[in-house]
């Protein structure tokens, strides 16, 4: 039991890895997995996503015969999440069973950050990589799908080899989980809490249906995220002249009082995605998600539709 899932994350980079480890993660992923690694002396190995947004062991196993064929360091690990932040994709369990694959043959450790589990859409299964590994790391907290968020709860599973390892950091890191967030969890996994965490989740649909449909009719889902899991949906913006994403996100703050986040925090820094793209998250209430996409609909018509008018590239 962990103070959150941030904890089992260093928890992890400095029990599990020596200083000067490559690891790889998405391109497009959680920012923290890089600040983390870097504050633990851990080497970022950027894999750049495939066009479902998805690091699917096809696309593991080309970087490393890519490093191997060029002479670089070896992958040591691996950390991903399924449903992802920021791009709401989810792996099939066959996508997952062979990224466990992939990582046991080649002895990379696979850190899998599982916080969105229980949070998907139509129908798609979130399986858990302890389905078809025993040497793997699951992260996973009480703060998106159990809506905890701020009770600074979390859990990792971890092989037998890392239980010692991970006690002795944990006791001098954090002593211990907040007594107070253990003890209110337990009621988290009550019968009457899972009626209202499922409603939880039918809210997210809805909120997703109302995002999705609010951009498809501006025409903005040319290039965008599956979103089948999690509760954000993730947009590149260039085809509609969009270049520098800190611009539009600061814009439609000020304009039109809704927030949404940058690509810039979320993409690999030396690719210039980020700039393109944003991120919308849907988990408030249907009438906040409903008048903040009517907000931010009326703001894009308004200064993105006029004939010549594209006011969020670079050189504004």
């Amino acid at each position: 039991v962990t103070t959150g899932s941030s904890a089992a994350f260093v928890l992890s980079f400095l029990g599990c890895f020596e200083a000067g480890d490559c690891i790889a993660l998405c391109s497009s992923g959680y920012p923290c997995y890089r600040n983390l690694m870097k504050v633990t002396g851990l080497e970022c190995v950027s894999v750049a996503v495939n066009a479902e947004f998805k690091l699917t062991a096809a696309v593991l196993q080309r970087e490393i015969d890519r490093r191997k064929v060029g002479g670089l360091k070896r992958l040591k690990g691996l950390i991903l999440s399924s449903p992802s932040n920021p791009t709401g994709v989810l792996l099939s369990p066959q996508e997952l069973q062979e990224l466990c694959e992939v990582c046991k043959r080649h002895s990379l450790l696979f850190l899998s950050d599982e916080i969105y589990h229980g949070i998907t859409y139509d129908s798609h299964p979130d399986a858990t990589a302890l389905t078809y590994s025993d040497s793997v790391v699951v992260i996973n907290s009480f703060s998106k799908y159990y809506s905890m968020t701020g009770w600074r709860l979390g859990w990792m599973v971890v092989p037998p080899s890392l239980i010692d390892v991970m006690n002795r950091l944990s006791q001098n890191l954090y002593l211990n989980a907040p007594t107070l967030s253990q003890i209110a969890a337990v009621e988290a996994f009550s019968e009457e809490s899972q009626v209202e965490l499922q409603a939880n989740v039918a809210k997210y649909a809805v909120n997703r249906r109302i995002v999705l449909d609010t951009l498809q009719s501006l025409d903005l889902l040319r290039e965008a995220a599956p979103a089948d899991g999690a509760f954000y949906l993730y947009v590149d913006l260039s085809s509609a002249g969009v270049t520098d994403s800190a611009q539009l996100c600061y814009r439609v703050l000020e304009e039109a009082g809704v927030a949404i986040s940058p690509g810039v925090d979320f993409e690999d820094p030396v690719s210039g995605l980020g700039n393109r793209r944003v991120r919308f998250s849907f988990s408030r209430d249907t009438a906040e998600v409903t008048e903040g996409m009517r907000r931010f609909s009326d703001w894009w018509l308004k200064n993105m539709k006029k004939p010549g008018n594209h006011p969020l590239t670079e050189s504004s």
